[in-house]
């Protein structure tokens, strides 16, 4: 009789300890993503490792040769669609100012699916293992970054109307590579 009552009481204490953990392990896991800071303006950008859809692995620092913008996306968030659209429509009127790079956050096959269909005109890379989203900090999509030359970062910004995005694109165009810029 004993060793029954031990038995559930191990079973109950064992039931416990999960119905505790689980959800403080996820409490947890959620306060650690809210908490992590973003780049700050005028730091270098990490070099980070992304990958080609003929597999090749890349080093980031040899996609930034001149001023870029940067955009992190998913397939399957509706603002990166209508962000990656409005980049379209405005990359031919930049491409000779600063170079134009994005980093797809979900699979291969989901990706040249998503780049088919919208035309996309600039090139994009797999972020297949998570790197590039963890060393930029990103904690939501579209997450877009201008960094200069020397791989600082002069600003960063989120979801905006296609107006305010001409705008800031126009901004980045025209600065130079020594100054930050501030968004609308």
């Amino acid at each position: 009789m004993t060793n029954g009552f031990n038995t559930r009481k191990k079973f109950a204490l064992l039931i416990i300890t999960f119905l505790v953990a689980i959800p403080l392990g996820v409490y947890l896991y959620i306060q650690n993503i809210w908490i992590v800071e973003p780049l700050t303006l005028g730091s270098k950008i990490p070099s980070v490792i992304v990958s080609t859809f003929n597999g090749e692995i890349v080093k980031t620092d040899s996609l930034f040769a001149k001023k870029t913008v940067i955009l992190f996306f998913s397939t399957t968030c509706p603002h990166c669609k209508n962000k990656i659209t409005d980049l379209n429509s405005l990359y031919k009127e930049f491409e000779d100012k600063f170079g134009m790079v994005a980093f797809s956050l979900d699979g291969e096959k989901e990706t040249k699916e998503f780049i088919n269909e919208l035309k996309i005109l600039f090139p994009v890379y797999l972020d297949n293992i998570s790197d590039a989203k963890l060393q930029f900090r990103v904690k939501f999509v579209p997450a877009t970054f201008f960094i200069n030359q020397q791989q600082l970062l002069k600003s960063q910004i989120g979801e905006q109307s296609k107006e305010l995005l001409y705008n800031q694109l126009l901004k980045f165009a025209s600065i130079t590579n020594d100054s930050l810029f501030t968004l609308l």
